[in-house]
């Protein structure tokens, strides 16, 4: 039998954000912009990763920023070009 869920979990109600209203569709972004959303996504598969073992919250931060920050990232990049990683279509 299936239950139907109410608005509450645990006795708190649940509580999502509404979708922003786009008046522009998403390719019209500006590069700032999803450099901005692609860092924020980044980062939450980078607090996923140092999740285990698990540390304090002081060693998870400072793993999390090493990785994330965009000296981080460009020595990612370098790596996956220098190393021919990526696809010729991929690395344009």
């Amino acid at each position: 039998m299936i239950e139907q869920l109410d608005d509450s979990y645990l006795g708190c109600e649940r509580w999502l954000p509404s979708r922003p209203k786009v008046e522009k569709p998403p390719s019209v972004f500006n590069a700032a912009t999803l450099a901005y959303i692609d860092d924020s996504i980044f980062e939450l598969y980078a607090r996923r990763h140092f999740l285990f073992p698990p540390l304090s919250l002081e060693e998870h931060n400072d793993c999390v920023i090493a990785v994330v920050r965009c000296e981080a990232q460009d020595a990612l990049l370098q790596k996956l070009l220098n190393d021919n990683y990526l696809s010729e279509e991929e690395s344009l």
